[in-house]
């Protein structure tokens, strides 16, 4: 495996209430990472929730793509926060998004719709700013065009 380099709009984007239930935190962004070497990028959905009850499972994302809705398999670790009469859960949950994916969401005139499902079938929809994911398509376009990729 190559070494790359990060780039995230997590600290960009603030933390708000999702996933159903009481007391839910949720937050919602996208990282990518460029591999040094080739210049090969991965885009991803990532988010993270925590939850009072038992666990959900988040399992599916589905994202507004260039030719209508995508599904995709959800990447996740999950942590017990506390558990003394109920348990509070988390989960970070992400899935890769092709480039062109990220581009059309940056053109949006709109928010860029997605969805997270779980197993228990709770399912929450979140919005994403275009000019979010527009800052990072263009920070990373600039550090690949720095180092002579693409």
């Amino acid at each position: 495996m190559s070494p790359v380099t990060m780039f995230t709009t997590r600290k960009a984007h603030r933390t708000k209430g999702g996933g159903g239930g009481m007391l839910n935190e949720s937050d919602t962004w996208v990282n990518a990472s460029v591999d040094k070497k080739t210049g090969a990028t991965i885009y991803r959905l990532v988010t993270y929730t925590n939850y009072w009850g038992n666990w959900r499972f988040y399992s599916l994302g589905t994202y507004w793509g260039v030719d209508g809705p995508v599904q995709g398999l959800l990447t996740t670790t999950r942590n017990v926060d506390a558990c003394m009469s109920m348990c509070r859960f988390s989960e970070t949950v992400s899935m890769e998004v092709s480039e062109p994916v990220m581009c059309h969401a940056a053109d949006l005139p709109n928010m860029w719709a997605v969805r997270f499902s779980a197993n228990d079938g709770c399912r929450w929809n979140e919005e994403i700013s275009p000019a979010e994911v527009a800052a990072l398509v263009n920070r990373v376009n600039g550090y690949k065009g720095s180092r002579g990729f693409r």
